[in-house]
């Protein structure tokens, strides 16, 4: 038996839920995702609470822009599948049929490794455990400032791509302001603290802190 639908907010790239909300009044709405996230989705990541720290540390959050993102009205999932999701969606993703469901327990995750040249970090690489497979996978990654100055928006930084087919890596992924066909080369100064998402089709989701080499 399927669940009530329910809105998933995605990333388009990689099919990750990044949000969710109940639609039990209105079982056919919330799929217009200007009206759910106008400009940003504010994305945190799960709290950690480390008995040798003591307060714990804030942990990740990130503004997602909206042209990154489909909401999605999940019809095809189940009870079970509908209380996993709305209860971790980080770990979650859209799947082709429309339904939405957990990442297998212990799914890889990627890593991000920065890049420096001189006093900026123009570029990155990006690791998963195992191969791409035949089909390759896509991957998103968004770079944000940790603490801007007082009065200043952080800087951020998008970039898409694809892990080839068969390979473990993109190597040297240029840093871009927003992704596209003709993308801008934006690199981000050496040395300032920055949150990073990572996002690879079939893998968790990773969300983290880097101290920018």
């Amino acid at each position: 038996m399927n669940a009530l639908p329910f809105v998933a907010i995605e990333l388009k790239q990689t099919h990750h839920v990044l949000g969710v909300l109940s639609r039990d009044a209105d079982s056919d709405g919330g799929g217009d995702i200007a009206l759910l996230a106008p400009e940003f989705l504010t994305v945190r990541g799960r709290r950690v609470f480390a008995s040798d720290v003591f307060p714990p540390s804030p942990p990740v959050e990130m503004q997602v822009p909206v042209s990154l993102l489909n909401a999605v009205v999940v019809k095809n999932s189940t009870v079970a599948q509908r209380r996993q999701v709305f209860s971790d969606p980080l770990n979650c993703v859209v799947a082709d049929d429309g339904s939405a469901a957990p990442l297998a327990s212990g799914a890889p995750v990627a890593t991000v490794a920065l890049t420096a040249t001189g006093s900026v970090v123009p570029k990155f690489t990006i690791t998963i455990p195992s191969n791409a497979g035949s089909q390759g996978l896509p991957f998103s990654v968004v770079i944000q400032q940790i603490d801007p100055p007082p009065d200043q928006p952080p800087f951020r930084c998008i970039t898409e791509g694809k892990i080839d087919a068969n390979q473990n890596q993109a190597v040297d992924v240029q840093i871009t302001l927003v992704p596209g066909s003709n993308p801008t080369l934006n690199p981000i100064p050496k040395g300032v603290p920055v949150y990073v998402m990572a996002a690879v089709a079939g893998h968790a989701l990773s969300l983290t802190r880097d101290p920018n080499p």
